[in-house]
């Protein structure tokens, strides 16, 4: 691209042309007003270059998302989206006290334009810390909703063959002189990065040595193991060099037949310090300690052995000191090489024992929920009290499905048969559950053998991942097989004492009963409040269907959701709680909920009770109920139309009305 040259006053002047001087009084544009001007402009555009850092993105951008992800494709459809609850923490805007941290509900939105590009808002509350999402094709400024912030969190692009992408547009990069303050830091292609606001790197991670050869995780391990132990032998050599030193130079005299001991001593020092120069490098830690101590060693030994058969005068406290320097500086960088290796095989064991962990607690879930669907599907027939159970589960496996296929995408294990099993069984649940409050006639062992196939699937993908994770760390630390299975068979040991009650009030109940929440236990909760979060649209939408009142259920969600985040906040700690709060909570949402579907299922078993065949439960050729409720109806050709049990409007032949 050809440079632009300095705008110079002569080049404006050329442009810009004007004879005479200025004169106040005129009320149009004067060309020598215009140059000054543009001068200015240019000087002052000039020196913001010159002096200040850049800072690219806006303020309203500089937000951070926690817990928040998006699902594309949302049910194996292009045109519907899920979105995660989660939290936004804004850096630049607040509520009164600094409150910057807002709640997010969860969201699925569906009916989407194919080719259409969508913006997603976070709608963040100005009076207390709720906030919801809005998919939208409209531009919105952050303080165009009154009583509200509009914060633009992300962007759903047009679909393309199929299939949708989506990216977060939050954050702000803070370029200076010397640093870059920016929250993510990813590849092309979205699979490879570094998201170092929450500390975490992701994709296939290699490492290149100094002789560019590339290295994974599983071979950095394998140099962590090595240079620790470097390090342990470097000590024990360096303690018996000093012995043999203070022996040699006790007596201030290098004798013909001492010079052979330390010569040899001095070799093992020049052939080791390439070595040790390149293992430093392998893991960029610094050398300069160690080069001057080597160097420092190299001008004052080398004139001493010059001549190997004659006495050379030396004193002995500098001979010692020289040496001992030496050591200490190589020491001090084989334990530097040893933390940087050990932290990168901390990592790597972190990941398996995770890996490991996921595997187990997959089984127990899979043999946990067969267990009740077969219990559901023994009549072959799938009723409104059982629905809700199925309900939950599906929830479940929606959640899971992203972090199970992007386990398998760390380890590069191919998740068709996971994919498949996920999709059939998306196809097989979906109409079964399109209305919760009729019967469905079902074939129990297609409906058992539908989900043990999904379960199979899931099992086998985590047992490849702990195998592979498993890999990694017994090829890198030989006693890693042990420490997994010790983990595992705690988190296993955990997973049956959780699972070992029957319903959510028994198992917070298990929880609360010692007025402690440990994060062995808040798992639990979290997957419950998971649950909760994402049933709760449902709830409201099947009451809206009948113009129910869903306050007190708001209420109750709204109290629970209080009540149980500040325990969530942090997962790795004890939480003091009153057991019998915990527990009242709960069941004040629980027995809400229940309340409410059950005036669902009232309200539509009331709709049709009052279609009564050849009655007059109409007025002739009204739209008008006769039934006290005045619920307006639609007049179709052959007669009206009413909402039945799915919300939708039904025909009711004009013979009927007569």
């Amino acid at each position: 691209m050809t440079q632009i040259p300095p705008i110079e006053d002569a080049y404006i002047d050329s442009i810009i042309k004007s004879g005479g001087a200025y004169q106040p009084s005129l009320t149009k544009t004067q060309g020598v007003k215009l140059r000054e001007l543009v001068k200015l402009l240019r000087d002052r555009f000039e020196q913001e270059i010159t002096t200040l850092p850049a800072i690219i993105g806006v303020k309203a951008q500089n937000f951070r998302l926690s817990r928040v992800y998006i699902t594309d494709n949302f049910g194996g459809e292009a045109n519907a989206v899920s979105i995660s609850a989660g939290e936004l923490i804004h850096f630049e805007y607040s509520n009164a006290d600094e409150q910057n941290v807002w709640q997010l509900q969860p969201l699925v939105h569906g009916g989407l334009a194919p080719e259409v590009l969508y913006y997603v808002y976070c709608k963040c509350s100005k009076t207390d810390q709720s906030a919801t999402y809005i998919v939208t094709t409209e531009e919105i400024k952050p303080e165009d909703e009154p009583g509200f912030y509009m914060f633009l969190a992300g962007v759903l692009y047009p679909a393309l063959d199929g299939y949708r992408d989506s990216d977060f547009t939050n954050g702000v990069a803070d370029i200076t002189g010397g640093r870059i303050k920016i929250g993510k830091i990813m590849s092309r292609d979205g699979q490879t990065g570094f998201d170092l606001d929450n500390g975490t790197i992701f994709g296939k991670i290699s490492f290149r040595d100094i002789a560019g050869s590339l290295k994974e995780i599983k071979e950095v391990d394998a140099v962590a193991a090595k240079a620790l132990k470097d390090a342990a032998n470097a000590q024990i050599s360096a303690t018996t060099a000093n012995t043999l030193l203070a022996n040699v130079a006790d007596d201030n005299l290098l004798m013909p037949a001492e010079k052979q001991d330390v010569l040899k001593e001095w070799q093992i020092i020049q052939s080791e310090k390439s070595v040790l120069i390149a293992q430093a490098a392998t893991y960029t830690v610094a050398v300069a300690d160690f080069d001057l101590a080597y160097s420092n060693l190299n001008t004052y030994i080398s004139p001493l052995l010059l001549s190997m058969t004659t006495n050379s005068t030396i004193v002995g406290t500098t001979l010692r000191n020289n040496f001992k320097s030496y050591y200490d500086a190589k020491i001090a960088l084989l334990k530097a090489v040893s933390d940087k290796a050990k932290q990168l095989s901390d990592a790597a064991q972190s990941t398996a024992t995770g890996a490991q962990t996921s595997a187990n607690n997959a089984q127990i879930s899979a043999n946990t929920a067969i267990a009740l669907l077969a219990d559901i599907a023994n009549d072959n027939l799938l009723t409104p009290s059982e629905k809700p159970d199925l309900l939950k589960e599906w929830q479940i496996i929606q959640g899971e499905k992203p972090i199970i296929t992007a386990q398998g995408a760390v380890y590069s294990i191919a998740t068709t048969t996971y994919d498949n099993s996920y999709n059939a069984l998306n196809i097989y649940i979906t109409p079964l559950l399109s209305s919760l409050t009729t019967n469905s006639n079902v074939v129990g062992a297609t409906f058992r053998t539908t989900f043990k196939t999904y379960y199979d699937a899931k099992v086998s993908l985590l047992k490849l991942v702990s195998d592979k994770a498993k890999q990694v760390i017994d090829s890198a630390q030989s006693d890693a097989s042990a420490a997994i299975t010790n983990a595992a068979n705690a988190q296993v040991s955990a997973s049956n004492a959780q699972t070992s009650s029957n319903t959510a009030n028994q198992l917070l109940a298990d929880i609360a009963n010692d007025n402690l929440v440990t994060p062995s236990e808040k798992p639990d909760i979290l997957k419950e409040w998971q649950m909760i979060q994402s049933e709760k649209l449902v709830v409201n939408a099947s009451a809206g269907t009948y113009l129910l009142s869903t306050s007190i259920f708001d209420i109750a969600y709204n109290n629970l959701s209080t009540y149980v985040m500040p325990i969530l906040a942090n997962m790795v700690v004890n939480t003091i709680v009153v057991g019998a709060t915990l527990r009242a909570n709960f069941k004040a949402y629980y027995d809400a909920k229940i309340a409410l579907l059950k005036l669902v299922s009232d309200s539509a078993k009331t709709l049709v009770d009052n279609i009564q065949v050849g009655g007059r439960n109409y007025f002739k050729k009204t739209t008008t109920i006769a039934n006290g409720t005045n619920m307006p109806v639609g007049v179709a050709p052959g007669g009206i139309n009413i909402k039945n049990d799915f919300g939708l409007l039904e025909a009711v032949p004009r013979r009927l009305l007569d």
